[in-house]
């Protein structure tokens, strides 16, 4: 199906297929994403688990947690 990503979300696929391909360092690509090495390694575990529909968020169009209830 379609897979529906941000701006933020397309970068940071292209960031992790350019560190998956070797063409950039971990602290690189962290870095350009703006998150820590650490959460670089989860999410190229993800996306190298499932692909790029799994870097998308994956509450989208789902109610928020902290919404009014409807009585309200």
């Amino acid at each position: 199906g379609i897979v529906l990503m941000s701006k933020r979300e397309l970068n940071r696929l292209d960031v992790l297929a350019r560190l998956d391909s070797d063409r950039l360092t971990v602290l690189a690509a962290a870095g350009l994403m703006n998150v820590t090495p650490r959460q670089t390694y989860r999410l190229l575990s993800k996306y190298r688990q499932g692909g790029a529909s799994a870097i998308a968020n994956q509450r989208r169009g789902c109610p928020s947690n902290n919404r009014v209830s409807a009585e309200v």
